[in-house]
C-alpha cells in the first residue's frame, strides 16, 4: 500500500525528468518497496529494529540517487528524504 502511494507521489516527476523509463522501472519499483519497508517503528523491536531501519534507510538513499530523490553528494541536501521518512513514521 505505501509503495503504491510512493509511486503515485513520485512517478510522474521522475518520468518527466527522464529518470523513470522502461529501463529503470524495476529499480523504481524496488525503491518504492524499500520505502514501504521503512514504514515500521524501529523501537518496537529493541534488539534489531534500529539496525534494520538504518540498513533500509541507507539502501533507500542509494536507490533514490538515480531518481533524484536523495542527495548525489554528502554536501547536497536530500530533496525530500527527511519529509518522506517523517511522513512514513507519522502514518505508521
Amino acid at each position: 500500500m505505501e509503495a503504491a502511494k510512493f509511486w503515485d507521489r513520485h512517478a510522474k516527476r521522475c518520468t518527466d525528468a527522464g529518470y523513470l523509463t522502461e529501463a529503470t522501472q524495476d529499480a523504481f519499483v524496488l525503491l518504492c518497496r524499500t520505502y514501504e519497508l521503512l514504514q515500521f517503528d524501529p523501537h518496537a523491536d529493541e534488539r534489531t529494529g534500529i539496525i534494520k531501519f538504518v540498513a533500509l534507510q541507507k539502501s533507500f538513499e542509494r536507490q533514490g540517487l538515480q531518481f533524484g530523490i536523495t542527495a548525489k553528494t554528502k554536501s547536497e541536501k536530500p530533496k525530500d528524504l527527511a519529509a518522506i521518512i517523517r511522513e512514513g513514521l507519522e502514518n505508521a
